[in-house]
């Protein structure tokens, strides 16, 4: 949804279009496939600047600390997360993990820990933590707040626009 917002807004975004838009998510993923691989190869993160890319939580620990990141840290309801993943393996006709909920939550409850730390103590790091739901709920306020983080100039009313409520299905 941040994604969408930012390109609906004017920022650049470093995605491959690999990953095509399907019923878990019908606008598409804004993914970078090198992405997965950071810990191993950073090489691509030079045309990154200036971009906006998606990365997930536990993959943030493997930027190098040579560059200066502004990062759109968006926090989610735990049991929507799970809910949503469930629903999302089943629908691909996948199997899901040989792994409990409560388990899931565990670790899911330690990773964001873990990040949220690491997060807090990098130097190179500026920080704007949002709530899922509190972004569909005002996406105006969410928008205006993500462009003055930014520092950029961005069609605000796009930003919020680009925000569909229909699109939160899975809900605590």
């Amino acid at each position: 949804m941040v994604m969408q917002m930012l390109a609906a807004g004017g920022m650049p975004i470093l995605a491959d279009g690999r990953r095509k838009a399907d019923p878990s998510n019908p606008r598409g993923y804004f993914e970078y496939e090198l992405v997965k691989n950071l810990r191993n190869d950073n090489s691509w993160l030079g045309e990154a600047h200036g971009k906006a890319v998606k990365i997930i939580t536990q993959l943030l620990p493997a930027l190098p600390m040579k560059y200066r990141y502004r990062i759109l840290y968006v926090e989610r309801d735990l049991e929507e997360v799970l809910a949503s993943q469930r629903r999302m393996l089943a629908r691909n006709d996948q199997t899901a993990a040989r792994i409990s909920d409560d388990q899931l939550r565990r670790t899911f409850s330690a990773q964001t820990t873990r990040i949220r730390r690491w997060l807090a103590q990098q130097p190179n790091v500026e920080l704007l933590a949002m709530n899922y739901r509190q972004i569909i709920a005002d996406p105006a306020h969410w928008s205006a707040a993500i462009a003055n983080f930014l520092g950029g100039d961005f069609d605000v009313a796009a930003m919020a626009a680009a925000v569909d409520p229909a699109l939160h299905r899975t809900r605590a």
